[in-house]
């Protein structure tokens, strides 16, 4: 593994997510293994994600591993994990969301 292939799915992830970020998902982290050409991606939601809210994620998803020749595989996680419960991120977190208590939409 290099730093090369960790900066490349950071960046294609992080493109892919520009327009993908839904309120309840918390983060979004990956994995990849180069000599496998094998990319593991996660995405943490504060509840059960709607069917739009899991489209928007897969979507990313493709549009990340598109960025990638055809003989390359893609496995995504899909988990809940409540908000204050600790997230379990894979090694590359790509996304994750403010939940600091001193920030309030109200404030």
């Amino acid at each position: 593994m290099s730093i090369e292939d960790d900066v490349r799915l950071r960046l294609s992830l992080q493109r892919a997510l520009l327009t993908h970020v839904t309120p309840e998902l918390r983060s979004v982290s990956g994995d990849i293994d180069p000599e496998r050409r094998f990319i593991t991606l996660r995405f943490v939601f504060a509840r059960q994600p709607s069917d739009s809210e899991l489209a928007a994620a897969s979507i990313a998803a493709t549009e990340a591993i598109a960025d990638y020749s055809d003989d390359w595989s893609l496995n995504e996680e899909y988990i809940v994990v409540p908000v204050p419960d600790r997230m379990s991120d894979l090694r590359l977190v790509v996304y994750c969301r403010c939940e600091d208590e001193w920030v309030s939409p109200t404030m």
